[in-house]
């Protein structure tokens, strides 16, 4: 009862923090006034928030992702604002140039080369175009309890077990990494929820062997 508790709370802060990035994103997107805007989603799963944006008729939308039966389910079930094509975020069958606004929600902590991925977002971004990019933040609840939960469930959900995300950044390794890669910072949101932060704190403290292992993991080669 205590786990399933657990997951409960953990499933819900998830649910309440995809519903915020989303109207970040649609905010973010507002913003930009460029007549016949073009938006490109990087894994854009089944397409849903890219067919929701461009209802709007002023949007055109294209979205990419590896998933053949995600790009299949999009293609047949969406408006005519938006297509949707199979391909791979590090090397994008798109010409250059060629969209006002790239959206990359949870997706480049999916990627081993995430450079490519930055140069990639950049080359089909038109001059002055926005990069909208999330991702969870190393230090935050769900990354922390991640290894707990897979340890939980691997002998429970068939594949549990097996590594979503490659990579983690913290803020600052983030905005490094776009810096690098040519990007200018307009805008940082922290989506965490207070009681996620202090629950964050707190299970560091009940399992600093997790948070250990994760930073030697993922800063071993800095």
């Amino acid at each position: 009862m205590t786990y399933l508790l657990f997951v409960f709370i953990i499933s819900r802060f998830v649910i309440i923090k995809m519903e915020r990035r989303l109207q970040i994103i649609k905010k973010e997107i507002e913003k930009v006034k460029t007549q016949n805007c073009k938006i490109l989603d990087i894994g854009c799963g089944d397409g849903y928030f890219l067919h929701l944006i461009t209802k709007q008729k002023k949007y055109k939308g294209i979205g990419v992702d590896i998933s053949k039966k995600f790009i299949a389910y999009a293609t047949s079930s969406h408006n005519k604002n938006c297509r949707f094509i199979v391909g791979d975020a590090i090397f994008l069958p798109i010409k250059s140039n060629s969209f006002n606004i790239v959206i990359a929600g949870e997706i480049i902590e999916h990627l081993d080369d995430t450079s490519q991925f930055l140069y990639e977002t950049k080359r089909v971004l038109q001059t002055n175009g926005l990069l909208i990019l999330s991702t969870p933040n190393l230090f935050g609840l769900w990354s922390i309890v991640h290894d707990h939960l897979k340890m939980i469930f691997r002998h429970i959900i068939k594949g549990y077990s097996k590594p979503a995300h490659v990579k983690l950044f913290t803020l600052d390794t983030l905005l490094k990494s776009l810096e690098l890669n040519g990007y200018e910072i307009n805008k940082v949101y922290d989506l965490g929820l207070e009681l996620e932060k202090v629950l964050s704190e707190l299970l560091v403290k009940i399992f600093p062997e997790i948070f250990v292992k994760k930073l030697q993991k993922y800063f071993k080669k800095k």
